[in-house]
């Protein structure tokens, strides 16, 4: 080699052995990693030891469940058992997973934990875990997982899911006993278990918030037989609690808490001083006592207990000036008057999620809400106050919503992406009263009829206008919402069709010219 050649060869050298120049080229191969599912560049990079060790933290700094992402738990058991410590160090984001195998046979990747039991996890900050999917798993086909060895000094989360299977299979008093011995750090804890076959005690759990300083808590409803008025009350003298969702919270529990707080003799402070997000189901008494303590919030999501329209009205009438996701799930006879609706909208001017969605109980009996007083001059004075809104559903029995509530949203909504609504419309009025960049953002749409309007033998209301197709009327109204991607008009069979036809058309298009 001429010296010419060497010189830039050993000043190329001698740059690729600094670890801040490896990082920024290990951070582009990264990228082409994750974005392309791509390893060459990964495997190019693996031929010195400044090299390997760079490229094994950006690799394994997250365990997902994603195949061609991330690495799972399976390529770490594949790993050679001297190198899994190794790799294991670098681990800051867990995920353990249900997985289908290849003959599409349910397994649980819990199936692996004895084979990590040797492992510490030292950076690990994030820890998401599937429980099994059957309700009633052999128990020689699953290993019970030792939940406490990925319990470390760095962990600040922990999500576990467990909808069917046993949920004593991923949470206990020991495992809350370690996290409060090994974890005191943890922030956020959500605990999604709908069993009560857990092995946690009342006095565990209260013990466990007291000695925690959580910052978000999300437990299931398996948790409703061992969350008490105590726990309750801990939760409300937090400091540093932001979101909480919980099963239910009891009329008895917010009678306690206010006397507590009117004798002043427990706590000095006002309750949930921090408080940004709740989600709960509580009745009408409990929420009018508790509301006026939450004037911070964020984000509320209710489920009703009463048919009554008193629900509704306490929340409208509470000044919840910050609020920007509201979503109500309505009970069995739900009552909504417009009037009150308009009133949560005129305080609450940065609302950006507006949910009142019809939904199945536990029964499977369909619960759609009842709504009282309302028109399109009412809803265009409501979205006339939704500047910010983005996320809108509202679906209830009641006609009186046309064509002109759509225009009105598209004229004043501006930001809005997502939009359910009960509306009978007229498809010919609102193509010709739109144009071009009308619902500029609208991605997904979707129209539910209201329950008294009838159809044709055909299932089709919509009126074709003179000399066109409906295929020619959806591509007009489609292409006058750019970003669209998704329609369903329920019950017109026809019209739905060619909406979208057309939408998958337009969709090609983009795609044929990028």
């Amino acid at each position: 080699m001429s010296k010419a050649a060497f010189g830039p060869f050993l000043v190329t050298t001698r740059a690729m052995a600094l670890p801040e120049i490896i990082s920024l080229v290990l951070f582009q191969a990264y990228r082409n990693f994750i974005h392309h599912e791509d390893r060459t560049i990964f495997a190019c990079t693996l031929v010195t030891t400044a090299w390997h060790a760079e490229a094994s933290r950006y690799l394994w700094q997250v365990v997902d469940c994603f195949v061609g992402s991330h690495p799972t738990i399976r390529d770490l058991i594949a790993v050679d058992p001297g190198r899994r410590q190794l790799y294991a160090d670098h681990i800051r984001e867990l995920r353990i997973t249900n997985e289908d195998d290849d003959d599409g046979q349910g397994l649980w990747e819990g199936t692996f934990h004895p084979q990590l039991s040797n492992l510490s996890f030292p950076r690990l900050e994030k820890l998401d875990m599937d429980g099994p999917f059957a309700s009633d798993p052999d128990p020689l086909e699953y290993e019970t997982p030792s939940l406490t060895q990925y319990i470390q000094p760095r962990l600040n989360t922990i999500t576990i899911y467990s909808f069917k299977g046993p949920a004593s299979l991923v949470i206990s008093d020991k495992v809350l006993t370690t996290i409060m011995e090994e974890a005191r750090n943890l922030k956020k804890l959500n605990v999604r278990i709908e069993s009560n076959d857990h092995s946690i005690s009342p006095q565990l759990l209260l013990g466990f918030l007291q000695a925690v300083d959580l910052t978000e808590l999300s437990l299931g409803d398996g948790f409703s037989s061992v969350t008490s008025s105590e726990a309750f009350e801990t939760l409300a003298r937090s400091s540093t609690l932001r979101c909480l969702d919980i099963p239910a919270i009891y009329d008895s529990w917010v009678e306690n808490l206010a006397k507590r707080f009117q004798l002043g003799k427990t706590l000095s402070m006002e309750p949930f001083k921090c408080l940004e997000t709740l989600e709960c189901s509580i009745s009408s008494t409990g929420l009018q006592e508790l509301l006026p303590s939450l004037s911070g919030l964020r984000s509320l999501g209710l489920e009703a207990h009463e048919g009554s329209t008193q629900m509704f009205r306490i929340i409208a009438n509470a000044g919840l000036e910050h609020l920007k996701d509201f979503r109500l799930q309505p009970c069995l006879s739900l009552t909504v008057d417009a009037q009150d609706l308009l009133r949560l909208v005129m305080c609450a001017p940065h609302l950006g999620v507006l949910k009142l969605p019809q939904i199945y109980n536990k029964s499977h009996t369909l619960m759609t809400p009842i709504m009282e007083n309302l028109d399109d001059i009412m809803m265009e004075q409501i979205a006339a106050h939704l500047p910010s809104l983005w996320n809108l559903k509202l679906v209830f029995h009641q006609q009186g919503v046309s064509e002109k509530t759509l225009i009105s949203l598209g004229t004043h909504c501006l930001n809005l992406q997502i939009c359910t609504l009960t509306a009978d419309t007229n498809s010919a009025n609102l193509l010709q009263q739109t144009r071009p960049g009308f619902f500029p953002k609208l991605q997904e749409l979707e129209i539910f009829p209201s329950a008294d309007v009838g159809y044709d033998e055909n299932g089709i209301r919509t009126q074709v206008t003179p000399g066109e197709t409906l295929q020619d009327m959806a591509e007009q109204l489609t292409a006058r919402m750019p970003a669209l991607f998704w329609g369903n008009f329920w019950n017109e069979t026809d019209w739905n069709s060619a909406i979208r036809s057309a939408i998958d058309a337009k969709r090609g298009n983009l795609w044929g010219s990028t």
